[in-house]
């Protein structure tokens, strides 16, 4: 599926705020550049405000050179909970985009119990950004709680200024027993091997 400029696309689900259990996506998942805004893009569900478990996405996400995307293999923008999920998918980005191999931005909502945990769940796909992005193995960027989680995908920045991490790219949230085992490579990025923590 395709979707237009500053719009949400996920394989499975535009917006959850329910519960998804034992679902699964397979078909690929594109957008158009943001403009003044961003596109979001997600192989199972691009927004989640609700609860995701036992679930997987194998479908790839985004596209090289296109800008302005927050794209991921199993959602692109998470407020919600992650539990026991997989996403096997490829993800890249362009130009000032946040792309993740599980999640792009993973957020907390002090009205949401949970919010932003991610728990028990592994990417596997490579992620690619462009300049002045922040991309992760599993997660983009992060304020949320990984427990027990894994990447396994190489993550590569083609262009300048940009933050990456073989398990999360930008993170100021908590990270236990979780790893990374894909490569990292970059043109003028800040790479951490693991995770960028501020």
């Amino acid at each position: 599926m395709s979707v237009a400029a500053n719009a949400s696309g996920g394989g499975l689900v535009g917006f959850n705020s329910g519960t998804i259990t034992n679902a699964f996506a397979t078909g690929d998942v594109t957008g158009a550049a943001g403009s003044n805004g961003i596109t979001t893009l997600g192989g199972l569900a691009a927004v989640n405000l609700g609860s995701i478990s036992n679930s997987l996405a194998s479908g790839d996400v985004g596209s090289p050179n296109v800008a302005n995307l927050q794209a991921a293999g199993l959602v692109g923008n998470n407020s919600g909970t992650i539990l026991s999920s997989i996403a096997l998918g490829n993800v890249q980005a362009g130009d000032g985009s946040i792309a993740g191999g599980l999640i792009a931005s993973n957020s907390v909502n002090t009205s949401i119990a949970n919010s932003g945990a991610i728990t028990a769940s592994q990417a596997s796909g490579d992620v690619t950004v462009g300049a002045a992005s922040v991309g992760g193995g599993l997660v983009g960027d992060s304020a949320g709680a990984i427990t027990n989680s894994t990447a396994s995908g190489v993550v590569a920045s083609t262009g300048p200024n940009s933050i990456v991490g073989g398990l999360v790219g930008d993170s100021t949230g908590v990270i236990t027993n979780s790893s990374a085992s894909g490569a990292v490579t970059s043109t003028g990025a800040t790479a951490p091997s693991a995770a960028w923590s501020r």
